[in-house]
């Protein structure tokens, strides 16, 4: 099984309450490395955040892109619930062979997340993912599998 990065396409400054960390210590990270499968967490920003636009915006929680097994996991917040209801053709990628499965939004509308896969027999090591729900800032976010 491969691993994987992620590269954000846009930043965030994160206040101090953030910012603070309760890593965990060595021993258990490299343990875990072993152990858990293939994930990558992130505070995704919003794609508008230097212009200064105000609109509500999807906060990632997780995400992670199988590529030898061919499939991904994406979860989020909104950062002002409830949200709007959530359709997958809100979510695409930059590569056609890449599609939404198990579409879930909780019912306080705050919380979603989402299955993803590539219908190519080759699945790509890299793609852009972008959400775009109504009233709200653009998200994206390149996926970059590692093996």
């Amino acid at each position: 099984m491969g691993r994987i990065a992620q590269r954000q396409i846009v930043g965030m400054t994160l206040s101090a309450e953030h910012t603070e960390s309760n890593a965990p210590s060595r021993r258990a990270v490299l343990t875990a490395a072993w152990t858990v499968p293939v994930v990558a967490l992130a505070a995704a920003a919003p794609h508008a955040a230097a212009s200064g636009d105000t609109r509500p915006y999807v906060a990632q929680t997780e995400l992670w892109w199988e590529r030898d097994n061919n499939r991904g996991h994406f979860e989020a917040r909104v950062s002002d619930p409830p949200g709007p209801e959530i359709f997958a053709e809100y979510i695409t990628f930059d590569d056609d062979s890449i599609s939404v499965s198990n579409l879930f939004y909780e019912i306080d509308q705050e919380f979603f997340f989402f299955d993803f896969g590539s219908s190519a027999a080759d699945p790509p090591y890299e793609f852009i993912m972008y959400i775009t729900l109504p009233g709200y800032q653009p998200f994206q976010v390149e996926v970059v599998a590692i093996w």
